[in-house]
């Protein structure tokens, strides 16, 4: 469904490979900055793994996350840890 919906609604939609992801967390919250992306979809632990590398960097940089306003999670069960620390 979710690949279909931006056919369906005409939306622009942005695909990351998986690969991608893993090597390097953070393009996937500079891509919804960059482009501002109002709903994403992930597996649960991209939201951990995404927040351990955000804490992990010497100097922050400055994202803009206001344009999202849903983060569907889906593949496996949802840790609220995880969903806190990428809230944070």
């Amino acid at each position: 469904v979710g690949l279909i919906m931006p056919f369906v609604g005409g939306w622009r939609m942005y695909n990351m490979s998986p690969m991608s992801f893993v090597k390097n967390p953070l393009i996937w919250i500079r891509t919804i900055s960059k482009y501002g992306c109002q709903f994403s979809t992930a597996p649960n632990f991209a939201l951990g793994l995404t927040a351990r590398r955000w804490k992990a960097l010497r100097e922050k940089e400055a994202l803009d996350m206001s344009s999202l306003q849903l983060v569907q999670l889906g593949g496996e069960p949802v840790n609220p840890d995880h969903v806190f620390a990428f809230t944070e």
